[in-house]
């Protein structure tokens, strides 16, 4: 991190603080003179200086402007042209947006596909807004603040322009959050990022705007993050790893820190200045992410396809266990190195050779393929043949490729089995090169069975070849018919639930009344199917419904449980054993700190009258009536709520209940009681 001698709105310049947009698009034009790995604190009072001369030029032709816009900005500075893309905007703290607005995230994906020199970002819904400048530069990502910052790159009154340094895009994104949450009260501000070209052979922008999973950024200062929220991310990280529906992956639009991101705004912790993110905690969640993210799937190209369908807000579980992954099943490894041409050990025991190209023809060959096709070119069909890692891909690849025709001669008179000739093509350049049957085969090093299979799937009248029909079959007797699965999910969801207590937020786990369990259902359901007359399924099928199709919980805790301290009496040890460490080591002292000013303030209550110490917490729900009739079972019944407060100067308790009927349970009631 790099701060200037001064920032935009100090006294030696005419602007006043109002050139940001110049400031910026002049960072931008020093990025193509000296890469900013070099900038030291004189390279950005130039930036400065140059900003405030080319804002006064401006004034001087257009006396009306003020603060301006990309739209505002010359078209040539310095003698060098100066271009602008179409701006990408959105709100800066949400995820959930629609066209025509983006999140920060996708917006910056987005606008490094026309590779620009530099992005000029302005953040605020009212003038002035905040315009700053990111460059690109030796795979790190540069932000250029003219701005009062201080030496983090947040807001200080006395501060300096800062040139901010940031390892990748999901860093970039974490520091404009937290600079957003610095500047405004409200952190859903809009952000607009316009694209700057100066007509110049420029850096690749690279795949880093692929999102990464580490997290890391150059500037430091910040607080840690809340013990509840880094407990909160490691829930949501087992929840994605249990869960077959998101698949991690190196191609996902959206990472680990993208879900970070998300958590930290919907859990609000960006509404307080002051709560920054620590980026130790974040490269220690990084690590765990990566060493479970090794990819292995059946069919590459089904994975492609199920990686393109991802949805990374589908993180609250819908079911009761783990959902199995089968892409880690044995026999599914197996396909997938046998679709690729790897080597792999069949359920016998005996080992397969990997696939190479093969010699080919003779060079006394009459079609002369070896001239034809050079070896390297070879590799290359027989590299794009195997990477596909579909078995229909490449049965259609061969289908293509292959030309059935006629015979031409018939030697024999007699009845021959043979009624085609077979010619056989590669495609280079965009033309077809006929070669042998022999060099063909070699070069994709594939039987001649194989050949001849994928020709008998062709279709006889576009050539398509049909669809794979092993393990589709429809012939499924022991299947459970629907009709039953129906009635017996109806016969679940027919029990009042209340939603979890403590985690609402976080997790759409509902709870039945404690009394009840499993074997109490079953026989529900049975006394339920032998009213209807009709046979009720085995206790195995409706443990299974049960267990995979709701998210359902009997017992509830006795009294409340730290949720950090439970976390790591789990924690397996041979995986999260130093995370677990420091994390307890932090959670102990935080503990020790609340009830040493809890204490304090206890002593203040009881000496003083004029001081109010008191605590109050809101009971789990509480359903009534309560019995063990069986038909109260299905009866809908009547939440109450009861909030409880404890002075600690007078020892007074005071209880206030309501019922759903009356108020919910937000913060205004709790606040109505309170005061």
């Amino acid at each position: 991190m790099i701060q200037a001698s001064y920032h935009q709105g100090d006294t030696v310049f005419k602007s006043q603080g109002r050139q940001c947009m110049v400031n910026s698009l002049c960072c931008i034009l020093e990025s193509k003179v000296s890469k900013p790995s070099t900038w030291t604190s004189s390279s950005l009072d130039k930036i400065l200086k140059d900003g405030d001369n080319n804002y006064q030029s401006l004034i001087e032709k257009n006396p009306r402007l003020e603060y301006l816009l990309p739209s505002d900005l010359p078209e040539t500075i310095f003698d060098t042209p100066v271009s602008f893309a179409s701006p990408f905007s959105g709100t800066l703290n949400r995820n959930d947006t629609e066209l025509p607005f983006y999140d920060i995230n996708t917006a910056l994906c987005l606008i490094r596909e026309s590779n620009p020199t530099g992005i000029i970002i302005s953040i605020g819904s009212h003038s002035p807004s905040y315009s700053s400048a990111i460059i690109w530069d030796e795979q790190q990502y540069y932000v250029f603040d003219p701005h009062s910052r201080n030496e983090c790159g947040m807001v200080c009154a006395d501060g300096k322009a800062t040139l901010t340094v940031h390892k990748n895009v999901a860093a970039l994104c974490l520091h404009l959050k937290h600079l957003c949450a610095s500047i405004f009260t409200n952190v859903n501000e809009p952000f607009e990022l316009c694209g700057v070209n100066l007509f110049e052979d420029i850096p690749n922008w690279g795949s880093d705007f692929e999102t990464s999973s580490e997290s890391g950024s150059d500037f430091s200062g910040f607080d840690p993050v809340s013990d509840s929220e880094l407990i909160l991310l490691k829930e949501k990280l087992q929840e994605i790893d249990n869960s077959s529906e998101t698949e991690l992956d190196e191609s996902s639009c959206s990472s680990f820190s993208d879900l970070i991101d998300e958590t930290l705004a919907s859990q609000s912790l960006l509404d307080d200045s002051t709560l920054c993110l620590d980026e130790t905690v974040l490269n220690n969640i990084t690590i765990i992410v990566e060493e479970q993210n090794e990819p292995c799937v059946n069919d590459a190209a089904n994975a492609q396809e199920s990686t393109n369908d991802i949805n990374i807000n589908t993180r609250k579980r819908m079911s009761r266990k783990r959902v199995r992954d089968e892409s880690n099943w044995k026999r599914n490894v197996l396909k997938c190195k046998k679709n690729t041409g790897q080597s792999y050990e069949t359920a016998s025991g005996s080992i397969k050779r990997p696939r190479i190209v093969k010699n080919g023809c003779g060079f006394n060959c009459r079609k002369k393929c070896h001239s034809k096709i050079m070896l390297d070119e070879r590799e290359k069909i027989f590299h794009h043949f195997w990477s596909t890692g579909s078995y229909e891909k490449q049965k259609e690849f061969i289908g293509h490729t292959i030309l059935e025709v006629p015979r031409k001669r018939i030697l024999n008179k007699t009845d021959s089995r043979r009624r085609v000739s077979r010619q056989y093509f590669f495609q280079m350049h965009g033309h077809k090169i006929q070669v042998c049957k022999q060099f063909y085969l070699d070069t994709l090093d594939i039987s001649e069975a194989v050949a001849y299979s994928a020709l008998s799937k062709k279709c006889a009248y576009g050539g398509i070849t049909s669809k794979d029909q092993r393990g589709r079959h429809k012939n499924r007797p022991n299947k459970i018919p629907h009709d039953i699965v129906t009635d017996i999910k109806q016969h679940i969801a027919s029990f009042p639930r209340v939603e979890s207590h403590y985690c609402r937020k976080s997790s759409n786990k509902e709870y039945l009344e404690a009394d009840l369990n499993l074997s109490k259902l079953y026989d529900l359901y049975k006394e339920r199917c032998c009213m209807n007359n009709y046979v009720p399924q085995s206790i195995h099928t409706y443990r299974h419904i049960f267990n995979t199709q709701f998210n359902i919980a009997f017992n509830k805790p006795l009294k409340d449980q730290c949720d950090i301290c439970s976390t790591i009496k789990n924690i397996n040890e041979n995986k999260e054993n130093s995370m677990s460490n420091f994390e307890f080591e932090r959670h102990i002292k935080n503990k020790n700190l609340a009830r040493k000013e809890k204490e304090a303030d206890k002593s203040s209550a009881k000496s003083n009258e004029s001081f109010v110490a008191a605590c109050f917490d809101l009971q789990q729900v509480f359903t009534l009536p309560k019995s063990f009739q069986g038909q109260l079972y299905y009866a809908r019944k009547l939440n109450n709520y009861n909030l409880t407060i404890y002075s600690l100067g007078n020892s007074d308790a005071y209880c206030y209940i309501w019922n759903e009927t009356l108020a919910n349970r937000g913060s205004n009631e709790v606040s109505s009681c309170v005061f």
